[in-house]
């Protein structure tokens, strides 16, 4: 089985490598003491035992060491849990309850389910505060975390969902501990997958398709993103909604392939003309201007207005974000808070977020209603929603509603990322810079995000480049991020590139190619670039 790396490590909310000296990493039997003081890339054994001792604040993050496989949780009573794919744990010591319940300190975290059916299945869902699990009696089923997550099961195959973060609460007094261990087969290898090559040989189309999923996902063979779209094509070609579905999706996420919006589009297009809702919601998204696609808000409309019709609870949130913007249609708050709460009553944890946020704003109302938006909040957070943790994290950060408490505001956020999620790590960054003063936790927070990709951290880190805050000024670095930035349109890197080419900060100084990105980001409203354009026109002698 695979060993287990530290991914990162806090000490008392803030970075600390190592961690703490009296926190050890214990043997298997819990009798050897290996070390003292846990720092990032350690590798450790497998299982390995972390305990954190009463009274510390500190927060572990572990993951597999390569490539990714099932993860089983054992708790003190040996409750076993399994995760599929790549996700890291979470351990971080509260402090608030007794350890006496493995299965009560676990929560539902990530995306929210969707099963989508073909033929006349029979499935049945089990939702707990711990795990979903999805079992299929007949027909075909497809379970979905969200766009890059998927997974089939036929006939009596189980599928087991579940959460990527637990939160540890220890008892003020006293010690407790997690057991990690990976093991190398995902958890639904052991079905045949020598079937599904078999139908996928005879060239039978669900066969190639579910062969397709077996290698995209990694399920019981290694994965291969080629594979994936070569046997994914075969059956694309014949007409297989799911299969033209999932091409658009490598496309749109550059699995396997060079990311390509106008080809994402094109299979989408074709699967949403047979009536595919996924393809549809897709659709929806990707008209709203992703990946090189030009806008098209009413079309966007259009594609997700019917997933609705099919009872697309992410539909029926994107229409509201549509309302709530004014995006295609006339900005109408009502609109949009009708669709959010019927997205939310379906369970779409984003919906509550959206719901919170209108109140925190109090965007078609009289006054915000902070009250109101952390009870929404708090109701995506027991869905699971990370999204509602930062809605959290904004109200203690901005004290709306409850005291200011950048601290707390930074613990709501870091479990999510500490697991990844670049927008969170972009925030917990900016809490840090403009909250704590503490450049240094800024920069490790930005430098995360901003080689996720994330374009407005790639302004931020930019920023502190460019002006030398927290490290040293580096024009060449701030350049490079500005680009990178700029190549996804995000107006603040086109800001960053138009001030770096107007003062000539480690670039020759030129007014012309200035205008030219200060006009770029302008036209996305951005005031300081429209300031900026009028002050070079003035210089350069240009109309307006």
């Amino acid at each position: 089985m695979p060993g287990l790396t530290v991914l990162s490590v806090l000490h008392d909310g803030k970075v600390g490598d190592p961690i703490a000296s009296d926190v050890a990493v214990l043997s298997p039997d819990g009798m050897q003491t290996l070390k003292h003081g846990v720092r990032v890339g350690d590798t450790l054994p497998n299982p390995v035992r972390i305990e954190v001792p009463a009274g510390s604040d500190d927060t572990v993050v572990v993951g597999p060491t390569g490539q990714p496989g099932t993860v089983a949780l054992k708790g003190e009573a040996d409750t076993t849990f399994a995760l599929s794919g790549t996700h890291v744990l979470v351990v971080q010591k509260t402090g608030t309850a007794e350890f006496d319940d493995p299965q009560a300190s676990f929560r539902v975290t990530g995306g929210q389910l969707d099963v989508a059916d073909s033929g006349d299945p029979t499935y049945s869902v089990d939702v707990t505060a711990t795990h979903v699990t999805v079992t299929c009696t007949q027909g075909t089923i497809e379970v979905r975390r969200d766009v890059n997550s998927a997974a089939t099961s036929s006939g009596t195959r189980p599928i087991a969902i579940m959460v990527a973060t637990r939160v540890d609460q220890l008892a003020p007094t006293g010690t407790s501990s997690i057991t990690y261990q990976v093991h190398g087969s995902s958890a639904t290898a052991s079905v045949d997958v020598a079937g599904d090559e078999a139908a996928a040989n005879r060239g039978e189309t669900n066969g190639e398709y579910n062969l397709a999923m077996r290698f995209e996902n990694g399920d019981g063979v290694a994965q291969d993103y080629s594979a994936a779209l070569h046997w994914l094509t075969l059956a694309a070609q014949k007409g297989n909604a799911n299969a033209q579905d999932a091409i658009g999706v490598l496309y749109f996420s550059g699995k396997g392939v060079v990311q390509d919006g106008s080809a994402a589009q094109h299979w989408f297009q074709l699967s949403a003309a047979q009536g595919n809702v996924d393809a549809e919601v897709n659709l929806g998204s990707i008209y709203t201007g992703l990946h090189g696609v030009s806008a098209d808000y009413a079309a966007a409309l259009h594609w997700e207005e019917l997933a609705a019709a099919q009872g697309s609870r992410s539909a029926a949130c994107g229409i509201g974000y549509l309302y709530e913007h004014g995006l295609g249609v006339a900005r109408d708050y009502a609109a949009a808070m009708h669709w959010y709460q019927l997205s939310a009553a379906q369970g779409y944890g984003y919906a509550y977020y959206s719901l919170g946020v209108m109140y925190e704003r109090g965007e078609g109302m009289a006054a915000p209603d902070y009250a109101t938006a952390l009870r929404w909040f708090e109701r995506g957070v027991a869905q699971g929603n990370a999204w509602d943790d930062a809605g959290i994290a904004d109200l203690y950060y901005h004290g709306y509603g409850v005291p200011r408490d950048v601290a707390t505001a930074i613990r709501w956020l870091l479990p999510a990322a500490a697991s990844g999620t670049r927008a969170a790590q972009c925030t917990v960054g900016s809490y840090y810079q403009f909250g704590e003063h503490d450049l240094a936790d800024a920069l490790h927070w930005y430098t995360l995000s901003a080689q996720q990709g994330f374009g407005y951290c790639q302004y931020l880190l930019g920023l502190l480049y460019e002006n030398g805050r927290g490290i040293a000024r580096d024009y060449a670095q701030a350049l490079h991020w500005f680009q990178l930035g700029a190549a996804q349109n995000n107006p603040f890197d086109e800001l960053g590139l138009g001030d770096l080419f107007e003062h000539g900060f480690g670039v020759s100084q030129d007014y012309a190619t200035a205008l030219h990105w200060y006009q770029l980001a302008a036209a996305q409203g951005v005031s300081d670039a429209q300031a900026a354009v009028e002050r070079l026109q003035q210089r350069l002698h240009q109309p307006p």
